[in-house]
């Protein structure tokens, strides 16, 4: 007999008790999937989510912290639909998505209905969804599409809380690229006035000169200085902007063209790859140091090489995952 769940804690206890067994078979069916959501879902490993990569919804974070914890994500688009189901147990169909936003601290006025362990045929409801596998290029896709969301809408990101030993240990780890300089120079007026025009400030928050092909909107870029090839001033630099420089520019460079810009302080962009804490530098220092700062400047593209991460980890004390 289906059970009315008025509160928003109704629907959080009977989808956590669900959930609990960690020898049935468990599906988790929810539009969005936000911060928070890895709290939920109790005796992770075995659990099937299914969920719609929308950016601004679904979070690629917290996805991969599920991920990790044993729960295999499959994607779908245009969904909407919550159902919380365990084999021999029940289902919850519900309002609340998964997130701390809709089951915990947010205060979301949530309902839902608990159901009987055969009232619900969770294959036939898998069988119409157009389900498929989680890809690293879709990952990516979601990673910039949901920070460049994030900051459209002025929401405060932070910073992210990965270490580099443990952004090595993610399940398809965020990307990130190499920007260095040997130099400081002025941002052109190209790049200048078009951040004016379009997101109305009048000092953008880092710049970066680049060549054509090199940087897109959405890419965390790790920069720094290389003027004594040895890496200084290193910080997070997410490229929100690429602007091309015409000739006509003052500013303009003939080897770099293009100019990758951040238009906002990092807190308006969510995830960093990992913090650039005291370790971290150190260890980059080192591995560019053994790596050879001539390699990156010669690199045909800005991505980190196989060998530098391995040095940087190797410098940490760690061995890293497989590439």
């Amino acid at each position: 007999m289906a059970k009315i769940l008025y509160t928003q804690s109704d629907v959080y206890h009977a989808i956590t008790k669900l959930f609990q067994a960690p020898t049935v078979r468990r599906v988790a069916i929810s539009a969005f999937v936000g911060k928070g959501a890895e709290s939920y879902l109790p005796n992770p490993q075995g659990i099937t989510l299914v969920c719609w990569p929308k950016a601004g919804a679904t979070n690629p974070h917290a996805l991969r912290k599920l991920m990790k914890s044993g729960i295999e994500v499959q994607f779908t688009d245009r969904l909407h639909m919550k159902v919380y189901w365990a084999e021999g147990r029940g289902c919850v169909i519900t309002s609340a998505n998964l997130s701390t936003n809709a089951l915990g601290a947010g205060n979301l006025r949530e309902l839902g209905v608990l159901m009987g362990p055969h009232d619900l045929d969770i294959d036939r409801i898998l069988r119409n969804l157009d389900r498929r596998a989680v890809t690293d290029k879709e990952m990516n896709q979601l990673d910039r599409a949901h920070a460049l969301f994030v900051a459209r809408n002025e929401m405060r990101a932070g910073h992210s809380q990965h270490s580099f030993t443990q952004w090595l240990k993610l399940p398809m780890r965020p990307p990130w690229k190499l920007g260095w300089a040997d130099s400081h120079a002025n941002l052109s007026k190209t790049s200048t006035q078009g951040a004016a025009d379009e997101f109305g400030v009048r000092h953008v928050a880092n710049w970066l000169s680049a060549q054509r092909g090199d940087f897109k909107e959405g890419d965390w870029i790790l920069n720094f200085m290389l003027a004594k090839d040895s890496p200084t001033e290193i910080t997070w630099l997410f490229c929100h902007r690429v602007y091309q420089v015409p000739p006509k520019d003052k500013g303009y460079n003939k080897d770099y063209p293009c100019e990758a810009v951040q238009v906002y302080s990092l807190d308006r962009y969510p995830g960093c790859p990992f913090r650039l804490d005291k370790s971290f530098r150190m260890a980059f220092k080192a591995a560019v140091k053994r790596f050879g700062a001539d390699q990156i400047r010669n690199a045909a593209k800005p991505d980190p090489k196989s060998a530098l991460i391995q040095l940087i980890a190797a410098e940490l004390g760690i061995k890293p995952s497989s590439e």
